[in-house]
């Protein structure tokens, strides 16, 4: 039995199915409306992580939160209603400027959906039309049934 010969984590994981907004002004625009993210192909993946970041300039007390959700589908064309992984939550809290934020990572189990899944996030600042933010967010998927070779 061999050994896996791997150099890198990178070698077991693969970013997929970005979703972001830039430059949200709150009360206007796309603050507080659900963003959906590009369709991925979870084949061979068991699981993923979901990564948040951005940056803020937020009021003093005042928050900015970060609704996560996950739709799915078979065929990639007819999607399943988006099922809540993290309500609402404070990602940001009040008195910052250009400060940059990292959503504690989501840990998902991908074998309870269908082979195509994407993501959903509503971001919403308190303050309507004072407070501004950025964001992305993405998949990582790990657990994938094709391993790098063995060592010989």
């Amino acid at each position: 039995m061999g050994v896996p010969n791997v150099s890198k984590i990178g070698d077991f994981l693969t970013p997929r199915g970005a979703v972001g907004d830039f430059t949200v002004t709150s009360g206007a625009g796309h603050d507080n409306v659900a963003q959906t993210g590009n369709s991925c192909d979870r084949l061979d993946y068991e699981s993923a992580s979901i990564i948040l970041a951005g940056i803020a300039s937020i009021s003093a007390t005042f928050f900015l939160t970060a609704k996560i959700q996950l739709q799915d589908s078979a065929d990639n064309s007819s999607w399943n209603a988006a099922v809540t992984l993290q309500a609402a939550t404070n990602v940001v809290v009040g008195a910052v400027s250009n400060a940059y934020f990292v959503m504690p990572r989501l840990d998902l189990n991908l074998n309870t959906y269908n082979r195509y899944v994407r993501l959903v996030v509503t971001m919403q600042a308190t303050k309507g039309s004072v407070d501004t933010y950025a964001w992305a967010a993405a998949f990582v998927l790990g657990g994938a049934v094709n391993k790098p070779a063995l060592a010989s």
